[in-house]
């Protein structure tokens, strides 16, 4: 396999989603939507310049929220198996 037949099999769509995916998809957004939500806005009150560790905690955090609801999203749409690659 070829890096562009590798990278275009990578960027294909995986086409409509298995009812278990819906189903699974429906669940872990009825539970992370709370967290997202906290991620994206307690970083807009959290500035002092004497608790800095504070403020990267926060923005460390937030970033960890929404790079573990990316994965998650896009391991819920992967095609064929878990990382969405085939084996050509």
């Amino acid at each position: 396999m070829t890096w562009t037949a590798n990278r275009t099999a990578m960027t294909a769509p995986a086409g409509p989603l298995t009812p278990e995916q819906l189903k699974a998809r429906e669940r872990w957004q009825s539970i992370w939507n709370l967290p997202i939500f906290v991620a994206a806005v307690v970083p807009l009150f959290i500035t002092s310049s004497k608790t800095k560790w504070v403020e990267i905690a926060v923005g460390v955090g937030s970033w960890l929220v929404f790079a573990v609801d990316l994965v998650t999203q896009r391991r819920s749409r992967a095609r064929p198996g878990r990382s969405g690659r085939t084996d050509d």
